[in-house]
C-alpha cells in the first residue's frame, strides 16, 4: 500500500520547481467584485505581477524585446464555457536587442495590462455590459540561444483561477 505513495513522493520531488508565482491584480475590487475590462480604446488597467520565491536572484526577459514581449497570455473562458487565450500582437522592433530583467529574491515584475486593440483573440461583444469570466494568467518563456547567452530563465509558470466580472464597452 505505501508504495503508490513512495512513487507520488519521488516522482513529485523530481519535477523542477519554478522559481516563480504569477498573480493578478484586477482593476476593480469590492467586497461582490473583482473586475477587469476589455475595450478597442483606454480600457482601465489591471497588472500581472510576476514574483521570485526563491532565495536567489533570477533574471527573465525585459518586455521592451520581442523575446519578453509576447512572454504573457491569458486564458479566459466565457461565461458560456468558450475559453479563449489572448496574445500580444506581433509587433515590429526598431532595435530588438536581447535584455534582461533582474528579479531578487521575494521581489517582483510588475506588468501593467489594457486589454485593448493590441491583444490578439480579444472578445468583443455586439454591444456594451459585463459578464463573468475565468481567467489564468500564463507566464512562459521558451528556450533559445539568447536565453542561455543573457542567463534568463526558461519555463512555465501559470497562475491560479480567478473568478472575475469583464466590462465592455
Amino acid at each position: 500500500h505505501s508504495l503508490p505513495l513512495l512513487f507520488l513522493t519521488i516522482a513529485g520531488t523530481m519535477r523542477a520547481q519554478a522559481p516563480f508565482t504569477v498573480s493578478l491584480v484586477p482593476s476593480r475590487s469590492t467586497s461582490s467584485e473583482h473586475g477587469i475590462a476589455t475595450a478597442a480604446s483606454r480600457p482601465d488597467m489591471f497588472y500581472v505581477i510576476v514574483t521570485n520565491v526563491s532565495e536567489q536572484a533570477h533574471a527573465v526577459w525585459a518586455v521592451s524585446n520581442s523575446w519578453g514581449y509576447r512572454s504573457l497570455s491569458l486564458e479566459m473562458t466565457m461565461s458560456n464555457g468558450t475559453a479563449v487565450t489572448l496574445f500580444k500582437k506581433p509587433q515590429g522592433f526598431t532595435r530588438n536587442l536581447p535584455s534582461a530583467f533582474l528579479i531578487p529574491p521575494h521581489e517582483h515584475q510588475v506588468f501593467p495590462i489594457r486589454l485593448d486593440s493590441e491583444w490578439q483573440n480579444r472578445p468583443t461583444f455586439p454591444s456594451a455590459g459585463s459578464e463573468p469570466i475565468m481567467m489564468r494568467v500564463i507566464y512562459e518563456v521558451a528556450p533559445s540561444v539568447e536565453a542561455t547567452d543573457q542567463a534568463v530563465w526558461v519555463g512555465r509558470v501559470v497562475s491560479q483561477s480567478y473568478a472575475l466580472t469583464l466590462h465592455h464597452w
